[in-house]
């Protein structure tokens, strides 16, 4: 290789950096690289190691339950958007460049953006705890001790990583959207093909529905830390049912246009006008194509679907929703129970 080819390289990874934004992966998501590490076992030793020190200096369980659970169904998650992207990828109007480069993105975020989960966090982690009794009893004079500062890291790194977890999701479920929106080629006649799209929106329920039903866990820790999952869930609610539409309105919304369209294109062909058909799956066929099966071809497309949802989709949504709702009554039940042997 010659100094002026070797300089030629140089210059055009230079400009390469220049023009691309470094993408960092997200520390919620870099528990996936451990080699030799089987993610299931992984996450359960974590869930037993930090409940059993939570529970010896006798801090919130629930916490530690939370950041094993974090870890284990976001690299889950993570893994099903891109099996989903390449269930999409052959109704895709995208080269292969641009279908790796996005694929890249699921797992890989801008360092600002990432940079920006630790500075909420933190925040919200001391808004959430500002009133709790470790922070109350520091602030009045109590001493710094081990089972406060445990308590307090374990609660830093649950909100970092439930900032992540909001990053993630929201990037990946409007990458979808954008996909949905511009870049989707849509087969009125294929409605299967755009599944994948509900899928991405009702598994992002997942995270939130399957982290609900541990919620009862706070019934160990007493009543005094239930402002703080309040404060949790009216952040996190809204924000649930954001990342579950994000992925399907913007297809919804080019199937409706599709459809619109070739109604017209049916009409102005039963007028008459079968060059208006050119465009249409049925345009090879117009020598063939009578006044009757105009009328049957509009019926066809009247009935197809505009959302991307079948049934299988819908009754994983009415599983996620039903389940947390089971959990509630049954830890509902538990506790009253316990109160009339205690009493």
């Amino acid at each position: 290789m010659t100094a002026k080819s070797r300089i030629d390289k140089k210059v055009a990874a230079v400009a390469a950096r220049n023009t691309e934004p470094v993408l960092r992966k997200a520390l919620l998501l870099r528990v996936a690289d451990l080699r030799h590490v089987y993610r299931a076992p992984a996450v359960f030793v974590m869930v037993l190691a930090l409940v059993g020190i939570s529970y010896s200096l006798d801090t919130p369980i629930l916490t530690a339950v939370m950041i094993a659970y974090l870890f284990g169904i976001m690299t889950y998650l993570a893994a099903r958007h891109e099996k989903e992207f390449d269930n999409l990828r052959r109704i895709l109007d995208v080269n292969d460049i641009v279908a790796d480069k996005v694929r890249h993105t699921f797992r890989h975020h801008s360092r600002a953006g990432l940079l920006m989960t630790w500075v909420v966090g933190i925040g919200l982690m001391i808004a959430t705890n500002f009133s709790g009794p470790g922070l109350t009893g520091f602030r009045e004079g109590g001493q710094l001790t081990v089972s406060l500062v445990w308590g307090l890291l374990l609660a830093a790194l649950f909100w970092v990583l439930a900032c992540q977890m909001m990053l993630i999701t929201y990037k990946n479920s409007r990458t979808f959207g954008k996909l949905g929106k511009d870049l989707t080629k849509i087969d009125l006649l294929d409605g299967p093909s755009l599944v994948p799209f509900a899928r991405v929106g009702i598994r992002n329920l997942l995270i939130y529905f399957g982290a609900y039903t541990l919620l009862p866990l706070v019934l160990f820790d007493g009543a005094v830390y239930l402002p703080a999952l309040l404060i949790s869930l009216i952040v996190t609610l809204p924000f649930a049912f954001l990342i579950l539409l994000l992925p399907i309105i913007p297809v919804h919304e080019h199937v409706k246009r599709e459809k619109r369209a070739e109604l017209d294109r049916i009409q102005r062909a039963m007028h008459g006008d079968l060059a208006a058909l050119d465009d249409s799956p049925i345009g090879m066929d117009t020598s063939d194509v009578g006044f009757t099966d105009l009328l049957l071809y509009r019926q066809m497309i009247q009935g197809v679907r505009e959302w991307p949802v079948n049934t299988p989709v819908i009754a994983r949504l009415a599983v996620y929703i039903v389940i947390p709702l089971l959990t509630w009554f049954g830890a509902a039940i538990v506790e009253h129970l316990v109160a009339q042997y205690m009493s």
